[in-house]
């Protein structure tokens, strides 16, 4: 479901995934995880773009996509999940209509990068056991802005709004491996909970 500035709430069409898709593995392109997964930029942007294609369209169905509005132009997009449905369940992909995305995902990937990728994932997996969750939490899986928006202060905007349009949950949370985006975070109010093998979850407390 879309978050829009005029709280109105639809599914987005397969062309606007597809757009959100690419915007996200344009931001995310030269992430320190992802370089040492894919070696190639060209190849790490398809890739990329094929796995925030999967969680989108398991986001479109299970959680929120919140557009990020500069006036009345789109500029970027902030991707929401309840923690209960954060599952990414092979359920959740058929019922999404992304299995076909994901083979797409997998087949992109050499062995030696499904491996670090697995590997990556992994330590993303142990270090989420180790959280604990509130009743009412929801998962901030990704964000992301057109590159000419970029350090304008649009983003720490819409973050600020999240306690508005999430105000009867407890909490938000996400996961990063960028210490820039740690910074980032905490100066909208997400703390550290959890730090370890380049890992870090954060949580904005919402009561």
């Amino acid at each position: 479901m879309i978050y829009y500035k005029d709280k109105s709430l639809e599914r987005f069409s397969k062309a606007q995934i597809k757009v959100v898709s690419e915007l996200y593995g344009e931001a995310f392109l030269n992430h320190s995880k992802w370089k040492k997964v894919v070696l190639s930029e060209s190849r790490r942007r398809k890739v990329l773009t094929h796995l925030f294609h999967i969680l989108n369209k398991i986001a479109n169905k299970y959680g929120d996509i919140i557009v990020v509005c500069d006036d009345d132009i789109e500029i970027g997009y902030i991707t929401l999940v309840d923690i209960k449905d954060a599952k990414f369940s092979l359920g959740q992909i058929i019922k999404s209509n992304a299995l076909f995305t994901c083979l797409k995902f997998l087949f992109s990937l050499k062995i030696n990068e499904l491996l670090k990728f697995n590997c990556f994932n992994n330590d993303l997996k142990n270090a989420y056991k180790n959280i604990d969750f509130k009743e009412k939490t929801m998962h901030l899986l990704n964000a992301g802005i057109k590159p000419e928006y970029k350090g304008q202060g649009y983003m720490s905007k819409w973050f600020r709004k999240l306690r508005v349009i999430y105000n009867d949950f407890d909490e938000i949370l996400l996961e990063t491996s960028e210490s820039i985006n740690e910074l980032i975070y905490s100066k909208v109010g997400f703390e550290v909970v959890y730090k370890k093998n380049n890992v870090t979850y954060m949580k904005l407390d919402l009561r």
